[in-house]
C-alpha cells in the first residue's frame, strides 16, 4: 500500500519510495550483416568446403542497399546467433531471395539449442521474394542458428535477412 508523501511521490508503508516497474525490453535486430553491406561474409560462416558464396556489389540487382549474397550450386551460409531466442520472443524473421535464371530451390534450416532442427525447401523465381522464417519456428524451442544452402544448378541470391526480437546471452 502506498500513500503520497508529496503529491507526485508515493512511498510504501515502510517509508521507502516505491520503485518504478521495469520497462519491457525492446525488440532489436539480432542478425549481423543481414544485408551483406560489409561487402563480405562478416557474421556468416561458409557451410561447404568446396563451394564458396559470393558477395556481390550491384545496387541495381540488390533488394536493398548495394550488396547481396550469391550462392552457387553446393554453397551455403550459416549464422550462429549470439543470443538464445525463444520462439515467443521473435517478432519478425524474414529473408529476401531470388533465382538468377528461371527458378531456384534452396534449403533453409533452423537449429535449436536442443540439437533438433526445422528444415524446409523454398522455391523462388527471378523477382525478390520475402520468405517468412518465423512461420517455421517450433513453439517452445530456442533458436541457436540458421543456414541457407543451395543444391541445384544455377544461383540463388539472398539479401536482407532480418530477425527482430528479444534474446538473452
Amino acid at each position: 500500500m502506498s500513500v503520497p508523501l508529496y503529491e507526485d511521490e508515493p512511498i510504501s508503508c515502510d517509508g521507502e519510495p516505491d520503485l518504478e516497474p521495469e520497462e519491457p525490453e525492446e525488440p532489436t535486430e539480432q542478425i549481423i550483416n543481414g544485408g551483406f553491406e560489409t561487402g563480405d561474409g562478416t557474421g556468416w560462416s561458409n557451410t561447404a568446403e568446396n563451394f564458396t558464396p559470393e558477395f556481390v556489389n550491384d545496387p541495381v540487382e540488390a533488394y536493398e542497399g548495394s550488396y547481396y549474397a550469391r550462392l552457387p550450386y553446393g554453397a551455403g551460409i550459416r549464422q550462429d546467433l549470439g543470443i538464445v531466442m525463444g520462439a515467443d520472443n521473435i517478432q519478425n524473421w524474414t529473408v529476401q531471395a531470388k533465382a538468377e535464371n528461371d527458378t531456384a530451390t534452396f534449403e533453409i534450416k533452423i537449429m535449436y539449442d536442443d540439437s533438433t532442427s526445422t528444415i524446409w525447401n523454398e522455391e523462388v523465381g527471378t523477382e525478390w521474394t520475402e520468405i517468412d522464417m518465423k512461420a517455421h519456428v517450433v513453439a517452445g524451442k530456442t533458436v541457436s542458428s540458421f543456414w541457407f544452402w543451395f543444391y541445384h544448378y544455377g544461383y540463388v541470391n539472398i539479401d536482407q535477412t532480418t530477425l527482430v526480437g528479444i534474446g538473452s546471452p
